[in-house]
């Protein structure tokens, strides 16, 4: 690509017109401009602005190898920068791209205008060229001195005036003048305000999504006075739709779905998350609390669940639960996405542009896309998630009253610990008699104990057939061995495919474990709860460093999230895992000292049932040794899920867990001993053949008498236990949802290069910042709250400006900056960029009030005007970008589901809840699913049918088909502003889909029921659904149609009855069929009529 240093070359090229008015301006640049006011039949503005009529051009035709991308710009100059765009060409001393004031002398200049291909610019290559027009522009810039100003939307706005304009009797309130003075620039005039009936009706679905009843109409028109209109937006903004409606919205920026995405796409709880933006758009929380909520709830001072579950909007990203993924690479992509989402919902801008390489057209760089990816790199997720279970970090959800049941049943185990150590304290005299009589013989005394609670006990002496997989069937097979000598009842099974081998144990036989065998002793075998106290042992030989080799497991599989308890040796090191969900919800311990290799070691873990790592002790030969704490959060229950005795997965296993292959010889085990209770020191040291009574001076007695003796003592630990147990009961029906919380130690994050999450760039360490040409972080925490914080400083340019956009662009359909997600150099500019920095001032001034903007806006007489076009001003704003009427927008998706429901008085209004699954049509969910997670649609019924569409069971890869049809986002990526299309499907969905046709029969139900004669009914029907009275006409159409459906119908009763079937909905039996079938198909039309699928 050729770059526009290239110097002027005589050559005989012939030039356009226009151009050629300009080489006089070479030699002679102090003559007056020969640049015409006019160009194309269009005016050149008085002033030229470098934000609104040149930036976009330099953006869109010179960005590309001229801008803020290092890696993709050509011959070093720079156009979206003050310095590189007035600075020496780096490649041509004495020589610059634009010197104010000097057309001549502005190689930029010269070469938007060459026609010979070597000097052009944009190359030809590239597609891309500037008009005449925007030629001129640029040219008359340049002449009046080329004012260079920072991008519009990084300049913190300030308050305008209020202009002044010349029909004042349209003004109802501030926003009124700023638009009427547009208006009456271009020559155009305001539309007339709209009928009360249409008003309300807008005002209705704009602030509740529901339309008015009939009642409410006649209301309103009846009230007279001034301040009527006033009083139906004050009702509507006090409804408890109100939150609802806002919330419909919100779930699209924030990505919510019921289900997790990627490829299995199984079901999440994120509903009261849901619940919780409902609730703070009802109490009108402002919009600075909302946000800060969201964002770092979790790091408030004295933060409350509120302020916790707030924060679950960050985890509301799509993640995976398919076996195989690299867990760092999808761990990197839920960073980057909250990133993304926070530059799209917060900041309107698209940083995710700058994730791979600088910015190709905004002043943002890689470095400060990973500045931001800091904030969030330090939340404890995972990558992969199991299919069952909520990954953490999470948040139990509960009532007040189930939250003092909670906080009563852990005053009990406090207090319960409490007595515990005292009578500890206590019974030190009692120890000392006994102490006497156990010394003279404590081998009497352990060997007796020891057989207390002994729950398994496996020698492995028995001798074993060689083989128990046959190659030719390719099958397992099974043998049992000798029965647990704790309890006969219990027999072990052996399973593999190879050959398992007897060797010589530390006490007569022992197994070989190859990886590809195991001892099963069933389901309820070590059957124990986090509140019981066990103790798991053996010994073991290793013969080779391996990672995770299970001696004894009670676990469930990877994929579901390891629920249960083991003890497992990795590489040389013992380690107890303890998990209701790992590596989230459990406790793990590592031994700090190794197990010697190729000998007998006995290892073993004790455990006493409190749920904390320190209650767990490690022992190699029978010394309890020093451990590493590695988790240490264990609040819910760690029993396996499947209870089922006929299913193979999450017995009580030796030597392998869940049938987990590792295919190697790895370890010999031998005598192993498992306990329903925790041993003592001393007991341990008993079990490892040692002669305690030479050492039991030196070993601690005292709790072996404790825990076998001292009946007080028993007894009080079995309280303890109760009052565990029944802190468990109360948290075990209890939902989770996932939230925010940091690493007590932040990871350390880097530049990746292309963005790759394997690409570390370690010379390239960042921390948390923020873009400086938006605004520098200054003295703000480095942390979520300092980065929200910095979101609402009020020299922060972009905050207040881009939600006070999206609040215009719910109530007038269209943003005053189109580009509702893009406030960059590609963006759109604003429409009345005064307007629009006024309303951003006011918001901040209302202290972020949401209620009040939405009344503002509702209030002023732009909002109220007719939606009646003019041909001559559509014909000038086709757009109605000038809002000279107002738009007429169509309901969304779940507002026509809504719509037909809350008419026909099958809406059901209970606010909040879980996701319900009203009619879908069938086979949808099966045929696009992987075989895993919610694998068959269930429908709902009752109640659930007809809650609103809020409330619609969300799935990421199969969305509510009719949501999507009309344009609902798929919420897999942050979406602030849906598209808009029209087609046939549409018109389908109104027509056939099953909720719409049994919506229209319980509608012809109540106006059957409400009125007495057909032409009353007609009326209301027609009043229900557009909000006016019909005309003589159009009564008259409906009345055609339903008297030629009922002739219809008489004819052939069968049809009537298929019609109104359709539903769960209890047909009325008392009233005529083909009546009500006619009445019907006269609902579905009105339904189905321009004006009953638009505001108004």
């Amino acid at each position: 690509m050729k770059s526009i240093l290239l110097v002027f070359m005589r050559s005989t090229y012939i030039m356009p017109a226009f151009a050629l008015a300009f080489l006089f301006l070479f030699t002679h640049c102090q003559q007056k401009s020969q640049i015409p006011e006019i160009v194309d039949g269009i005016a050149l503005p008085e002033k030229v602005d470098f934000n609104f009529h040149i930036k976009p051009i330099l953006s869109d035709r010179c960005f590309a190898c001229h801008g803020p991308d290092n890696n993709a710009r050509k011959a070093g100059l720079r156009l979206d920068t003050e310095e590189g765009a007035f600075g020496e060409l780096p490649e041509s001393k004495g020589r610059y791209a634009i010197v104010k004031g000097n057309l001549g002398k502005s190689r930029l200049f010269y070469h938007i205008n060459a026609t010979n291909p070597e000097e052009m610019m944009p190359p030809p290559e590239s597609n891309l060229k500037l008009n005449e027009y925007e030629k001129a522009l640029i040219g008359k810039w340049i002449e009046q001195g080329a004012e260079w100003k920072k991008h519009w939307s990084f300049i913190p706005p300030q308050k305008p005036e209020v202009p002044k304009v010349s029909n004042t009797s349209f003004i109802k309130n501030e926003i009124d003048n700023f638009i009427l003075q547009k208006l009456e620039k271009e020559g155009l005039k305001p539309s007339p305000l709209v009928s009360k009936e249409k008003l309300i009706r807008r005002a209705s679905f704009d602030l509740i999504g529901l339309p008015p009843t009939v009642e409410e109409i006649d209301d309103f028109l009846q009230d007279n006075s001034p301040n009527a209109y006033e009083k139906v937006l004050d009702r509507l903004l006090a409804s408890p739709h109100f939150g609802e409606r806002m919330a419909a919205d919100w779930l699209d920026v924030a990505r919510y779905a019921d289900t997790h995405g990627y490829q299995d796409d199984m079901p999440r709880d994120m509903w009261p998350w849901r619940d919780w933006v409902i609730q703070a758009f009802n109490k009108n929380l402002s919009y600075k609390d909302f946000v800060t909520w969201q964002l770092a709830g979790d790091l408030l001072p004295n933060a409350t669940d509120e302020h916790i579950l707030a924060t679950g909007f960050l985890r509301n990203h799509a993640q995976s639960q398919e076996g195989g993924i690299i867990d760092e690479e999808y761990r990197v992509e839920y960073v980057a996405d909250k990133v993304n989402t926070l530059g799209r919902a917060f900041l309107g801008l698209t940083v995710e542009c700058s994730r791979c390489h600088d910015h190709k057209y905004d002043p943002i760089e890689q470095k400060e896309f990973y500045q931001l990816y800091a904030f969030f790199n330090s939340t404890p997720e995972t990558g992969w998630i199991p299919y069952k279970g909520t990954p953490g970090p999470t948040l139990e959800i509960m009532s007040n009253n189930v939250k003092e049941q909670l906080k009563a049943a852990q005053q009990a185990i406090r207090e319960q610990a409490q007595k515990l150590a005292e009578r500890k304290k206590q019974a030190e005299s009692d120890f000392k008699t006994w102490e006497k009589n156990f010394i003279a013989n404590p081998n009497l005394f352990l060997a007796k104990d020891l057989q207390k609670d002994l729950l398994i006990y496996l020698p492995f002496e028995d001798t074993l057939q060689d083989k128990f997989f046959d190659e030719r069937e390719k099958k397992f097979k099974s043998i049992t061995i000798t029965p647990n000598k704790a309890d006969k009842t219990i027999k072990g099974t052996v399973y593999g495919k190879k050959t398992l081998q007897l060797v010589e144990g530390k006490i007569g036989k022992a197994f070989q474990f190859d990886g590809d065998n195991l001892v099963a002793l069933g389901k309820l075998s070590g059957d124990f709860e986090r509140s019981d106290e066990f103790s798991l042992m053996a010994y073991v030989k290793l013969t080779q460093k391996k990672k995770d080799v299970p001696i004894i497991a009670k676990i469930e599989e990877f994929n579901d999230g390891q629920r249960g308890y083991e003890l497992a040796v990795t590489e040389d090191t013992l380690y107890v895992r303890i998990n209701h969900l790992y590596p989230y919800n459990c406790l793990v311990v590592k031994a700090k000292s190794p197990i010697l290799m190729n000998e007998w070691v006995h290892v073993g873990m004790s455990y006493d049932g409190s749920s904390r790592a320190e209650g767990i002790e490690l022992f190699i030969n029978g010394k309890k040794i020093d451990k590493n704490i590695e988790i240490n959060h264990l609040y819910r229950t760690i029993k396996t899920y499947n209870r089922d005795e006929n299913a193979r997965n999450w017995d009580l296993q030796v030597g392998k867990r869940n049938f987990e292959g590792l295919n190697n010889k790895i370890i010999a085990i031998d005598e192993v001993k498992i306990y329903g209770r925790k041993l003592s020191d001393l007991e341990y040291e008993f079990l490892t053949h040692a002669n305690p009574k030479a050492n039991v001076g030196n070993l601690n007695s005292f709790d072996y008498y404790l825990n076998n003796y001292d009946k007080i003592y028993i007894g009080q630990k079995e309280t303890l236990k109760k009052a565990r147990q029944v802190e468990e009961q109360i948290r075990h029906p209890l939902i989770e949802v996932m939230v925010m919380k940091d690493l007590e130690k932040p990871r350390t994050t880097f530049i990746l290069n292309r963005g790759q999450y394997d690409a570390p760039q370690k010379d390239k360490q960042v921390s948390p910042a923020t873009p400086e040409n938006v605004l520098p972080l200054s003295n703000y925490p480095k942390n979520r709250l300092g980065l929200a914080q910095w979101l609402f400083d009020d020299k922060n340019p972009l905050t207040a400006r881009v939600y006070a956009n999206r609040l215009w662009l719910m109530m007038f359909g269209r943003g005053l900056v189109n580009t509702v997600e893009d406030f960059g150099n590609q963006g759109a500019l604003p429409s009345h960029p005064e307007l629009l920095d006024w309303l951003a001032i006011k918001l901040k001034e209302t202290n972020w009030d949401i209620k009040k903007m939405l009344k503002l806006m509702a209030m002023s007489a732009t909002y109220q005007q007719s939606s009646q076009i003019d041909p001559k001003i559509q014909e000038k704003d086709s757009e109605n970008i000038l809002l000279a009427h107002a738009p007429n927008q169509r309901l969304t998706g779940e507002m026509m589901r809504d719509n037909v429901l809350a008419m026909s008085g099958l809406l059901v209004r209970k606010i909040g809840g879980k996701s319900v699954k009203p009619y879908q049509p069938e086979g949808i969910f099966e045929i696009t699913t992987s075989g895993r997670g919610v694998v068959a649609y269930e429908q709902g019924h009752g109640e659930d049918l007809y809650r609103r569409s809020l409330y619609t069971f969300w799935k990421r890869t199969v969305p509510p088909p009719a949501m999507i049809t009309f344009d609902g986002s798929e919420r897999n990526i942050c979406v602030v502003k849906r598209q808009s299309t029209n087609t046939p499907l549409q018109s389908l969905v109104l027509l056939n889909d099953p909720q719409i046709i049994e919506a229209a029969r319980v509608f012809a139900e109540k106006i059957i029921q409400k009125e007495k004669d057909t032409h009353k009914r007609l009326i209301y029907a027609f009043r229900s659904a557009t909000s006016r009275m019909p005309t003589d006409k159009e009564i008259e159409v409906l009345k055609s149609l339903y008297d030629k459906e009922l002739a219809n119908f008489k004819r052939y009763p069968q049809n009537a009855k298929a019609l109104i079937s359709v539903g769960e909905y209890r047909v009325n039996t008392n009233l005529n069929s083909a009546e009500l079938a006619a009445m019907s198909i006269v609902a579905s039309t009105i339904f189905n009529m321009s004006e009953a699928v638009v505001k108004g």
